[in-house]
């Protein structure tokens, strides 16, 4: 009762459904939403605060920033220079070099001050959530944070999922398959994998008859605005699959009894539900190669069996199907590699704001 809240959107669909809710929400352009960032003592984001908030940096210098960020997995974690996100950098690039002139040095030194706010040096955190020690060594490296500034909790969209996997360890009634497949920088790459899956639409659909199951297909954004179209006509008369546009798939993650993925940060997610799933990656060396790096050997730290088509997939579904104990020992060492056990009391929130209340100046 003591925290004045607001939450801070630039989307008229989230500011209508909290609206709706009765829950107090400001679109970011607003003057009551710049007066709240401008006087907040705790801003909280997942992402970065210029994305999430806006540039120029719209917060104070003295609110404390409570960072929850948004991903576990075997990708490396990238430093911010390489992010996708306009504007944010690092300032390496603008440090003086012993070979440098006067004239250099100068033309450096302005480049850096005017860069200045929108550099990661504007992105420093009082508090970063991470679900265990192991994560938190890539995000010291990947943020330049001090251990100090780090709090080892459950991710608030991990609660209903650890709360799910207590209440049974039985797949759902229903059988739902997702199919989520992680973005591909490369068009070639990208346009590849849709083209295969839509070749085959007929097939699996007969196939889901079969087995009495639905197919949901997610996909990133980015690859949902280039084949959105295409996508729907071509599964339109394919009555057992199925398109998820939801932006928040953590509503849904639980109704599935198999994950379809590859090199996806949601099978990380999904391994919390303890629940089968099956790595469909039929361009691997391509992907370490040309894509993204990864942390971990990826047949040892991915707990699920490796198709190298979608030939593969009816198969190892129904073996799943029949007995979901199958690979129940790897998901289980995997998920305790990568969280804690404070990680999964299903009380994160609860949990991140008392730490939050005990730690920063409010």
């Amino acid at each position: 009762p003591e925290i004045r809240a607001m939450w801070i959107t630039k989307s008229a669909d989230v500011y209508e459904a909290l609206e709706e809710a009765g829950l107090p929400v400001e679109m970011a352009d607003t003057p009551t939403a710049k007066q709240c960032m401008s006087k907040a003592q705790v801003a909280v984001v997942d992402h970065f605060v210029m994305s999430d908030f806006g540039r120029p940096r719209p917060i104070n210098p003295n609110t404390a920033v409570l960072q929850l960020w948004h991903g576990v997995g075997l990708k490396s974690m990238a430093n911010l220079g390489l992010t996708t996100v306009k504007g944010v950098k690092y300032l390496d690039a603008y440090d003086p070099s012993p070979e440098d002139g006067l004239a250099v040095r100068a033309r450096k030194a302005l480049k850096r001050f005017i860069e200045y706010p929108k550099s990661e040096q504007c992105e420093s955190y009082a508090m970063m959530v991470v679900p265990g020690s192991e994560m938190q060594q890539a995000y010291e490296d990947g943020f330049h944070l001090s251990a100090d500034r780090f709090y080892v909790t459950g991710y608030p969209r991990m609660d209903k999922l650890v709360s799910a996997a207590r209440e049974s360890s039985a797949l759902p009634e229903e059988r739902k398959i997702l199919y989520a497949p992680t973005y591909r920088w490369s068009p070639y790459d990208e346009s590849a994998r849709i083209e295969e899956l839509l070749s085959r639409t007929n097939e699996l659909n007969e196939w889901l008859t079969d087995i009495d199951a639905t197919l949901t297909i997610r996909l990133h954004p980015h690859t949902w605005r280039s084949y959105g179209q295409r996508i729907e006509y071509v599964t339109a008369y394919a009555d057992r699959i199925e398109i998820d546009n939801e932006k928040d798939v953590y509503k849904s993650l639980g109704d599935y009894s198999i994950l379809i993925t590859d090199y996806s940060s949601i099978a990380y997610d999904f391994l919390l539900l303890d629940r089968p799933m099956i790595f469909l990656c039929p361009d691997l060396e391509r992907y370490l190669e040309h894509e993204n790096a990864l942390n971990y050997p990826f047949e040892e730290y991915t707990p699920g069996v490796k198709a190298r088509s979608w030939d593969e997939v009816p198969a190892l579904a129904e073996s799943y199907l029949e007995d979901p104990s199958i690979d129940q020992e790897a998901r289980r060492r995997i998920r305790d590699f990568f969280y804690d056990s404070d990680a999964l009391t299903g009380h994160s929130s609860e949990m991140i704001i008392d730490e939050m209340k005990r730690r920063l100046p409010i």
